[in-house]
């Protein structure tokens, strides 16, 4: 997906979420909401973050915002699966 950027995908469902519900009713639950607005809010600070406080010279502040951890996002959903399989490898091949 090179020339695409990373909220490309928010901003479709962003722009047109309210509307396909409209459209479409069997989408028009909470469970489908919930998963949307948690989308919708990964990676920006309104959602929550950690600052961190450079330990040399006590100045230096940065804000690292939570991801949504969920498979639904595109960019979370590979860290979900990369654990998905750690997990699955570790029951099938243990000391591995």
């Amino acid at each position: 997906m090179q020339g695409i950027d990373r909220d490309t995908f928010r901003r479709i469902f962003d722009d047109h979420w309210d509307e396909f519900k409209g459209c479409h009713s069997s989408y028009a639950t909470e469970n489908y909401g919930d998963v949307v607005q948690k989308m919708l809010g990964c990676g920006r600070e309104e959602g929550g973050y950690c600052e961190y406080l450079c330990t040399k010279c006590g100045q230096d502040r940065r804000r690292i915002a939570f991801t949504c951890k969920s498979c639904f996002r595109l960019s979370c959903a590979k860290g979900y699966t990369d654990d998905f399989v750690v997990q699955v490898g570790q029951v099938l091949q243990p000391g591995h």
